[in-house]
């Protein structure tokens, strides 16, 4: 409690600069921390950045310059945002799920798990191009696993483990070791928080 508490906190702090009547201010549906970034989600759909941008554009706003970023940026997606897919070790590489199921992801691709993306530094959020219906997805910044309707494992990317390789997808006997850390992953549902939207980026 201390943590949501404390979290809640942070966020109101940095949005105090935002001016939109209270009763505007959408909901905080999911807040997840990366190394030295934030994700947010809303109730309506809409995701924030802020913190610090690498390299690798982990803020998913058009730069890979690093830079500090104190006020949340909003992402432009062709539609609502349901899902900030939780990463298994929370570094500099974000999918995430809309509603109507697809799947979009932004940062560091030098794995080459963000499928149907030719580059390796994604400073903005892209389409991930699966051949193969999801059920659920979870990643690290190495790893990809995908588990089917019918329960189907498949995976791609590097496995240190085995020190194997997978650029494409691959039928998997049993998913990458990420998917044993889903019920570990840290980040932060607070339902009662709210959020004051500030600035756009550039549209999808």
């Amino acid at each position: 409690m201390k943590k949501l508490c404390s979290c809640i906190a942070l966020v109101c702090v940095l949005l105090s600069g935002c001016s939109q009547p209270a009763s505007s201010q959408p909901q905080v549906t999911d807040l997840q921390f990366r190394l030295s970034s934030q994700v947010l989600l809303t109730e309506n759909g809409e995701i924030y950045t802020w913190g610090e941008n690498s390299s690798f554009g982990e803020l998913g706003q058009g730069s890979d310059q690093q830079e500090i970023i104190p006020t949340p940026r909003k992402l432009s997606f062709p539609s609502p945002i349901a899902e900030i897919v939780p990463c298994a070790d929370s570094q500099n590489l974000t999918f995430v799920r809309s509603m109507d199921g697809q799947y979009y992801a932004w940062g560091n691709n030098r794995a080459g798990i963000v499928l149907g993306a030719d580059d390796y530094i994604l400073t903005t959020p892209v389409k991930v191009e699966f051949d193969i219906p999801v059920q659920d997805l979870d990643h690290s910044v190495r790893m990809l696993t995908i588990q089917t309707p019918n329960g189907d494992f498949y995976g791609c990317g590097i496995d240190p483990a085995f020190a194997e390789s997978y650029f494409s997808l691959m039928k998997r006997s049993a998913p990458l070791p990420t998917w044993n850390l889903k019920k570990s992953r840290s980040h932060l549902s607070p339902p009662s928080s709210t959020i004051r939207p500030c600035i756009n980026t550039a549209p999808f």
